[in-house]
C-alpha cells in the first residue's frame, strides 16, 4: 500500500498555479533555477552500443576486438583512438564524446606479397550528439560462437528550456522559461514554487 502522497517514480514539487511574464501560457511552466541546482528533477540517461566480432565469408577469417595499431592497420575511422585500452574497449568510468571510438575492432587481410596480416579498421564511434561515461562493457558469446560486447553510456540530464513535464493526471507542459529564484513570486512566508 503507497499513501497518496508517496511518489515511487517522481518527485513532489512546490507549484504555484499563476500567470507570471507571459512565458508559463498554452502549457508551458516556468522552473525555479535554484531548484534545479539543487538537483529537481535531474536524471540519468543510459545509451547501450552492441558490437561482435563477425566472420568474414570470403576468407574465413575473424574480426579481433583490439587497439588498431596505425602501422598495419588501413582505413583508420576518423576519431580519437587515445581513449581505448589494448583490448579495445574504453575504461569504465571514462567520459566520452563527440569524436571519441569506444570499440577498437579490426578485420585481418592476409597480405599476398609475404603472407603476412594487415588490418583494416572497423572499429565503433559515439554516435555525434551522444555523451557520457561508459558505464559497463559486458563481454559474452553469442549463439553463433562469436564474442560480442554491450557498451552502456550514462549521461545525466537537467530540466532546460523545451523539455517535457506532467503532473500525475496526465497534464503535460514543456518548460518556457527558467527564472533564479530572487525573481519568482512567493507567498507571504516567503516560500518560492520549483
Amino acid at each position: 500500500y503507497f499513501p497518496a502522497n508517496s511518489m515511487p517514480s517522481g518527485i513532489n514539487a512546490i507549484v504555484a498555479i499563476c500567470s507570471y511574464s507571459g512565458y508559463n501560457q498554452e502549457d508551458s511552466i516556468i522552473m525555479n533555477q535554484s531548484a534545479i541546482d539543487r538537483g529537481l528533477f535531474s536524471s540519468t540517461f543510459y545509451k547501450t552500443y552492441k558490437v561482435e566480432e563477425k566472420k568474414i565469408q570470403s576468407s574465413g577469417d575473424e574480426e579481433r576486438f583490439q587497439k588498431p595499431d596505425p602501422a598495419i592497420t588501413k582505413g583508420m575511422r576518423p576519431g580519437s583512438y587515445k581513449k581505448i585500452g589494448k583490448d579495445g574497449f574504453v575504461p569504465v568510468n571514462t567520459f566520452v564524446s563527440k569524436g571519441n571510438i569506444i570499440a577498437g575492432k579490426v578485420i585481418p587481410i592476409k597480405n599476398r606479397k609475404d603472407n603476412k596480416y594487415i588490418y583494416k579498421d572497423n572499429s565503433t564511434s559515439i554516435r555525434g550528439n551522444e555523451y557520457g561515461f561508459i558505464d559497463e562493457n559486458f563481454q559474452s558469446i553469442s549463439s553463433n560462437g562469436h564474442k560480442f560486447c554491450k557498451i552502456k553510456i550514462r549521461s545525466t540530464r537537467t530540466p532546460q528550456i523545451g523539455d517535457k513535464f506532467s503532473s500525475r493526471h496526465g497534464q503535460k507542459g514543456t518548460i518556457g522559461m527558467v527564472i533564479k529564484q530572487e525573481n519568482m513570486p512567493f507567498t507571504k512566508d516567503g516560500i518560492t514554487p520549483d
